[in-house]
């Protein structure tokens, strides 16, 4: 089974969904599923997707301000893309 990093479950949140949910166990669930469909089903490849996520919240999609300017990954975010949609909304 896929784990996520109890203190960072809004990492992968953010990265598919944009934004966390208001439920925690929902939004770990919702993680873990995700990780476990796309990640190959052997202990380094979920060992190592747990510690980069761990790695990613700690130093980069903090929970209470990311650092989204020095995210490689803003290509594939969902929360920048919200972010972004939201600014053209005002």
């Amino acid at each position: 089974m896929a784990a996520v990093p109890s203190a960072n479950v809004e990492v992968p949140a953010r990265l598919w969904f944009g934004k966390a949910g208001k439920n925690y166990a929902a939004d770990y669930r919702a993680a873990r599923e995700i990780l476990s469909t796309g990640l190959a089903q052997t202990f380094e490849a979920r060992q190592r997707a747990y510690l980069l996520l761990k790695k990613h919240g700690q130093q980069t999609c903090k929970r209470s301000h990311p650092k989204c300017e020095l995210c490689p990954l803003t290509g594939q975010c969902a929360y920048i893309q919200l972010q972004a949609a939201d600014r053209h909304v005002v």
